[in-house]
Formats: C-alpha cells, structure tokens, sequence
C-alpha cells in the first residue's frame, strides 16, 4: 500500500517533467491534477493509522492495482491534450 502511494507520487511528478520536457511548458490542468494528487498521497500518510485499522483495508487485496493504475488514466490523457484552463475565456 505504501509502495503504491509512493509509486503514484513519483509518476506524478515525472509527467508533470515529461510534459516541461516536450513542450517547455506545463499545462494547468496538469499541474492542478498533480498538486491534488499529492495532497491526496499526504492525507494518506498523515492518516495511515485510520486506514490501516478500518475494515475496508481488509477487503482491498487487488483493488489498490487496479487504482493505481486508474488514478494514471487522466494524466496520460493530460499529457496529448493540453488544457489551459486559465487561458480559456468564459464569454
């Protein structure tokens, strides 16, 4: 569990470089996605007690690969299309 939390941070942060790397920018939805993802990693380790004890944890054999593998989905969708959500003009 904690070697797939620390897996998720890595790959975020590596597209987030991938992406400077090919385009010499990072799109905002990129760098939004990952900043939440790492909050999320940091909820997880400051709570780690709370999950380990709840049940749910019991239940969770091969679900948390097959997680790991959807949280990814968007980013690699992110990295073709770039979305600059701030750049966007609402009118």
């Amino acid at each position: 569990m904690y070697a797939i939390a620390r897996l998720r941070a890595f790959k975020s942060t590596s597209f987030v470089l991938y992406q400077y790397e090919q385009n010499g920018e990072v799109a905002d939805s990129l760098l939004i996605h990952t900043i939440l993802v790492l909050l999320h990693i940091t909820k997880f380790f400051s709570w780690e007690d709370g999950y380990m004890s709840a049940m749910d944890i019991a239940h969770d054999r091969g679900l948390s690969i097959l997680l790991a593998y959807i949280f990814h989905c968007p980013f690699n969708f992110e990295l073709q299309v770039v979305i600059n959500w701030i750049a966007i003009d609402y009118l």
